[in-house]
């Protein structure tokens, strides 16, 4: 590939990677680009494990960059010696797992000078625990007059001389996976640390930048310093415009910061303030519904779980602000079965979880939750799990407090609700409303009785899709679970099998 000679009249694509001491996982992010790059360059900061090495097998250019805690610096040394149309931006521990097939048609055929990709940040061992954002990785390096990177860290696209680029970047299918924000990586490599000590400089350059002030509150909160990280997070969000491109994951990242301290009040006024005036981010109000749902107030929490379902459609493809994967769809879809099965509004549970499961049947927490609210058909040829009196013996059992807020409410009138107090929007919270166990995923329906009213193709059809995928799901559901939560759902839930 380093010797791979131009084709005429053929659009040509490049891959940078920026690497020290990854030889143990640039292979991966290697082998998923081989077959779309016309030419690999590897800009090597200073490596002693043999990354070259591992590159130069690959077919890799190599450059080596002597690192000057400067990253848009070691980026522009690729892109000067970049031999191609377009560039897609890498890092050593990530991989493109998605898009591949329909990249070199989206090249050719494009007048965009640029493009964002899907990158999913793993933040955990669980699956599930992942969050998105869609960066400019793919872009035409002559754009402008030739484009470039500025910025010690976080950097950004340049024109010439120095201006921020005016791109309008479509959104292009290709997935990127990373791993270098799990907990267990960023202690191995120090890049939180890493990147305090760079945040630091910038600030030192420009104090008054509350870009640099938002990521370093963020860094705090990887190095699990959170009342530094609430200090330099409220000074970001009383600096940065209204129009500011990074405020909605700001508000985000505080809102999260507040609830780890244990001030969920400041939280909910936080996002109760920003939600409605940012247009299109579905992950503040799926955040005030989390906030609402663990305080007990359950007509509120709806509403604002209905209104991350709304945002999501109106949401731009090309925005990278962070969400949790899942955020205006399935995950939001799980917790909106659990508002409303706190209520006992039965039927609407089951058709919101339908709905997630037929999103992603494997997703283990709406698993979980189906298998705490119904109990599951029989198999032909097989009696049923239980008796229908042993299900009515156990919801008679049930305290009759639990029965609070079974009355159905208009879903059109929902969203009335997110504006005001709880007080007045719900009564007094809900019995057995606190924070459950566990993830939080199947908990609510714990304090819940009464006959269900769902209908039974919507039960039977969110039971098939549960069977279907079990071989799929299976590495999912050994996830830890809440599991005393589970205990108490299912012996509430109603006698009801599809």
């Amino acid at each position: 590939m380093e010797d791979r000679p131009r084709r005429s009249g053929a659009v040509l694509l490049g891959v940078h990677i920026l690497a020290k001491n990854e030889a143990a996982r640039l292979p991966a992010a290697l082998e998923s680009v081989r077959e779309i790059a016309d030419e690999i360059i590897v800009i090597d900061t200073g490596s002693t494990d043999g990354t070259p090495e591992v590159a130069r097998a690959f077919g890799a250019r190599v450059l080596f960059v002597p690192w000057q805690d400067d990253f848009a610096a070691a980026r522009n040394a690729g892109l000067e010696a970049a031999r191609t149309d377009w560039v897609l931006v890498l890092d050593a521990d990530e991989r493109v797992v998605a898009g591949r097939r329909v990249l070199r048609s989206l090249i050719r055929e494009t007048e965009n000078e640029a493009f964002t990709v899907e990158i999913q940040n793993a933040i955990g061992s669980d699956p599930w625990a992942r969050v998105v954002f869609r960066p400019v990785r793919l872009f035409r390096p002559s754009a402008f007059g030739g484009l470039r990177f500025l910025g010690r860290i976080h950097e950004q696209l340049v024109t010439p001389d120095g201006r921020p680029a005016p791109l309008r970047p479509a959104a292009s299918p290709l997935v990127i996976e990373h791993d270098g924000y799990r907990p267990d990586v960023l202690r191995e490599k120090g890049t939180a640390e890493r990147n305090a000590r760079l945040l630091a400089r910038c600030l030192e350059e420009r104090p008054d930048d509350p870009f640099y002030r938002y990521h370093l509150g963020v860094t705090f909160v990887q190095l699990r310093r959170l009342q530094e990280a609430a200090a330099e997070l409220e000074r970001a969000l009383e600096a940065a415009p209204k129009a500011a491109p990074y405020r909605p994951t700001l508000i985000r990242t505080l809102s999260l910061v507040y609830e780890g301290l244990g001030w969920p009040e400041r939280a909910r006024t936080l996002l109760q303030a920003e939600a409605p005036e940012v247009e299109g981010q579905p992950e503040l109000w799926h955040l005030l519904g989390e906030s609402f749902l663990s305080a007990g107030w359950v007509r509120p929490a709806e509403a604002a779980f209905r209104a991350a379902l709304a945002a999501a459609l109106r949401a731009d493809p090309s925005d990278d602000n962070v969400r949790t994967f899942g955020v205006g769809g399935f995950r939001t879809r799980t917790r909106l079965t659990e508002a409303l099965a706190r209520q006992g509004r039965w039927a609407e549970a089951m058709e919101a979880l339908r709905a997630a499961l037929l999103e992603r049947p494997d997703f283990a927490p709406a698993r979980r939750l189906l298998e705490a609210l119904v109990e599951p058909p029989a198999l032909p040829g097989r009696p049923a799990n239980r008796a229908p009196q042993a299900g009515r013996r156990e919801q008679d059992a049930a305290p009759e407090a639990a029965r609070a807020w079974q009355a159905p409410e208009a879903a059109g009138q929902a969203p009335d609700a997110v504006g005001r107090t709880p007080e007045a929007a719900d009564g007094p919270p809900e019995k057995g409303g606190a924070a459950p166990e566990g993830d939080g995923h199947a908990a609510g329906a714990a304090s819940v009785t009464g006959r269900c009213s769902a209908m039974p193709k919507t039960a039977a059809e969110a039971w098939a899709m549960y069977r279907a995928t079990t071989a799929k799901a299976a590495g999912c559901r050994k996830t830890p679970g809440p599991a005393p939560a589970i205990r108490r759902m299912r012996a509430l839930r109603p006698a009801f099998r599809p």
